[in-house]
């Protein structure tokens, strides 16, 4: 994870699928004024809002090809650079992938939240291998 910068806090939410982490950004977002927070769901895996599209059929041919994980990363990275708000929160897919990593290095903290032990020691590793 990056070094904290001085205009924005970056908050990565991470851990296993269906582990709480779109409950802990919905705390996150309730507690936090509006004016100085942006939330961004980055489930690169196409299934969050970032996946969002007016064209959901170029989203399905981009699935198919396999070719979203990238498409999806470079634009949650885009975002997080460009917004000019004091806090961001990223709620991270579910997975310790290539991709989450590349996200978590733009990320000043992490929020790990899971099910099981096993599943918080290896993100444990993963994020701590960054």
């Amino acid at each position: 994870m990056k070094d904290a910068a001085k205009d924005k806090i970056v908050i990565g939410i991470c851990g296993d699928p269906d582990s709480g982490k779109s409950i802990i950004s919905s705390f996150f977002r309730y507690l936090l004024p509006k004016e100085q927070r942006y939330y961004i769901e980055a489930s690169v895996d196409g299934d969050g809002t970032v996946g969002d599209s007016p064209d959901q059929g170029f989203m399905k041919t981009i699935r198919k090809l396999g070719k979203l994980d990238k498409f999806l990363t470079e634009k949650v990275k885009t975002i997080i650079e460009n917004t000019e708000s004091e806090i961001v929160i990223v709620d991270i897919g579910g997975l310790p992938t290539l991709e989450n990593a590349q996200i978590l290095t733009c990320c000043d903290y992490c929020v790990l939240i899971n099910k099981t032990k096993e599943g918080t020691q290896r993100w444990r590793d993963f994020i701590e291998s960054l």
